[in-house]
């Protein structure tokens, strides 16, 4: 299992890549991995191939936006979020894969979001 964050927006518009992969973490962090993935429910998100979903929110200039790319067997599964609209779930794996030993980082400019 492999999940991806990206974080654009914001004051500065940097785009921040976050990624773990069951590949570099520990067993338990691995388990760690799965069990917040269900709990924020992200395999039920649409397939990649989907279209993203719209939102009805108000544009947010300098707020952060967030999608969430999660590769487990063969499918991949992404999801999108404002700051605002952040389930609490996803918001603490989201913190779990930033914080987690093992997981990759990158930062590039405004504009370079990969998903």
């Amino acid at each position: 299992m492999r999940v991806s964050v990206v974080r654009g927006g914001g004051f500065g518009g940097l785009v921040r890549t976050t990624t773990a992969d069951t590949d570099h973490l520990s067993p338990q962090d691995r388990e760690e991995l799965a069990v917040l993935v269900r709990q924020a429910g992200l395999l039920e998100a649409p397939l990649a191939t989907a279209p993203p979903a719209t939102s009805a929110e108000e544009p947010a200039p300098d707020r952060f936006t967030y999608a969430v790319t999660v590769q487990d067997h063969g499918q991949e599964h992404k999801a999108r979020f404002s700051e605002r609209s952040l389930p609490g779930e996803v918001r603490n794996l989201i913190s779990w894969v930033g914080r987690v030993s093992g997981h990759e980082e990158s930062i590039g400019s405004p504009g370079r979001a990969e998903n």
